[in-house]
């Protein structure tokens, strides 16, 4: 407490200082009573008090059962009390009988039979708040503010980031100029660029006249041609070029093949994220006030805690302070990814895919189930492995592809991609 102006001295002659306290915690609970016990002056230091008194009233029918306290030095006594009968309650008078000087100090202690003071679960929700640090106060301030953001993103979402609703369907018989397969899943699949992407794109290689496909006993060979691909995307003869950077041929399956066309699948991810980037809105502008949202609720929660102690209390409430940092971060980067949205180029191809795909369904479901396909079909075989297109029991006889050499049976997909996935 400051008495006067910060900084200065009183000036010299007498001051008389009038002081209200106001106060919801100083009732302590006993078995047969309640008392109220504060500590009006405490360690007087460099100045002298001429007079003090205090006065305290209690609850209407609420009756004294002793008045006592500190006046003076440690221990001390030096004070007179009263204690005065009214209608709206008794009334505790207590004046200091001596001047107060460094090193007094002034406590009263008022008893009372209990039933009086009402505490309440809030006011003892508050008390343990005071004694936590204020701990409470901010996480509630942090969760007001996670579901005030959670809210505001809510709104935003409906009106940017949600999805466009599938249209009419329209069967398509031939797959978008320059699209090959793998960007195609990509699209499809909103991002996925896999395994799958690579059995889908040395196929659709191979159709094109880029390498050949050879089986012995079950172990896959590809090989390149020298003449080369004949109407691929700029990302599959980049692929090409790195798969067969130091060698003109490999084993499907074989770790030293597994870790180059590793290496090529992550270029073609690249790749192919760059490119989808162009076709969604990022809306990044709805994010700043999300991040004004969590900054101050984050500042507020920092605000109301008690962070001068230290121990073990101390390194709960700092963890309790990065956990608060993490949701509230968390929840930003989420949004970050759910306000994107469709370009409208990018849903017009891909209500192109759609159309394609149903096709690709029908056909393969139909031609699939005698395991073999007519060669106008062959050349759609990337983009129905690429889609997800249940191709496991198709197979090109020996003889129909020129790509392919191998055993009596023919060329199999499932085979095929068990051999891509497997691990020698």
């Amino acid at each position: 407490m400051h008495i006067g102006e910060k900084g200065a001295p009183l000036e010299n002659g007498r001051h008389t200082i009038r002081v209200s306290y106001a106060t919801d915690d100083r009732v302590i609970t006993f078995p047969d009573h309640d008392e109220l016990y504060f500590l009006i002056v405490e360690d007087i230091r460099e100045l002298k008090i001429g007079k003090a008194s205090a006065t305290v009233r209690l609850p209407k029918g609420a009756q004294i059962i002793f008045a006592d306290g500190y006046a003076g030095l440690e221990g001390r006594k030096d004070f007179k009390v009263s204690v005065k009968e009214t209608e709206y309650g008794d009334v505790t008078g207590y004046e200091v009988a001596r001047p107060l000087k460094e090193k007094m100090q002034f406590i009263l202690s008022v008893a009372f039979l209990k039933g009086y003071v009402d505490l309440g679960p809030l006011h003892e929700l508050r008390r343990l708040d005071r004694q936590e640090g204020h701990i409470f106060s901010s996480f509630a301030i942090s969760l007001s503010g996670l579901f005030i953001l959670l809210g505001y993103y809510f709104f935003i979402w409906r009106r940017v980031g949600r999805d466009f609703k599938d249209g009419t369907l329209l069967t398509v018989y031939d797959p978008p100029d320059n699209l090959g397969p793998a960007e195609m899943r990509q699209l499809y699949t909103r991002g996925k660029v896999d395994g799958v992407s690579i059995i889908a794109t040395i196929l659709r290689l191979a159709e094109t006249g880029g390498l050949n496909i050879s089986e012995r006993q079950g172990v896959y060979r590809i090989e390149r041609r020298q003449a080369g691909p004949d109407g691929c995307t700029p990302l599959e003869k980049g692929f090409l070029e790195n798969i067969f950077s130091t060698s003109e041929d490999m084993i499907i399956g074989h770790a030293g093949t597994r870790k180059t066309t590793g290496a090529a699948v992550h270029v073609m991810r690249s790749e192919l994220r760059n490119g989808f980037k162009g076709l969604q809105r990022t809306n990044g502008r709805y994010l700043w006030p999300g991040i004004a949202i969590s900054l101050i609720a984050l500042f507020l929660s920092i605000a109301v805690l008690d962070l001068d102690d230290y121990g073990k209390e101390n390194i709960f409430k700092n963890i309790y302070l990065c956990f608060m940092i993490a949701i509230l971060g968390g929840v930003n980067l989420m949004f970050k990814r759910l306000l994107r949205s469709p370009t409208e180029a990018y849903i017009k191809l891909l209500e192109r895919i759609r159309g394609y795909c149903a096709f690709l369904e029908s056909s393969f479901k139909k031609e699939g189930q005698s395991g073999g396909i007519p060669p106008s079909l062959q050349r759609h075989l990337p983009y129905a492995v690429a889609l997800g297109i249940d191709c496991r029991r198709v197979m090109i006889r020996q003889g129909q592809a020129g790509w392919y050499s191998g055993s009596f049976g023919g060329f199999s997909v499932l085979d095929f991609s068990a051999s891509v996935n497997k691990k020698r």
